[in-house]
């Protein structure tokens, strides 16, 4: 069982680190949702496929946030049954 959330990210269209998606082996399910610093829920994944291979590109109903430090909590269980729960801070620059 692995898993891994990077913290940090800069969605700027160059093609390295362009979006942000979770990282993991042994993974039967997973939510992800990402706040701003005022706690305005920003990204939340639809299923395990989008928070692993689809991802969060920095926007809100096509806006581009801003560079800041953004707020993670991550919910899951791995194929074993054992549960995930984790949180941690996202900065996204560009």
């Amino acid at each position: 069982n692995d898993i891994f959330v990077p913290n940090i990210f800069s969605p700027n269209i160059d093609g390295q680190n362009d979006v942000l998606k979770v990282y993991g082996m042994g993974i039967d399910w997973i939510n992800i949702r990402i706040f701003d610093r005022w706690g305005e829920l920003i990204y939340e994944s639809q299923s395990t496929e989008d928070a692993m291979n689809v991802g969060w590109n920095g926007t809100k109903k096509g806006k581009e946030m801003s560079p800041q430090v953004y707020v993670y909590y991550l919910e899951g269980a791995f194929l074993d049954g054992e549960e995930i729960f984790l949180q941690g801070n996202i900065t996204l620059v560009k």
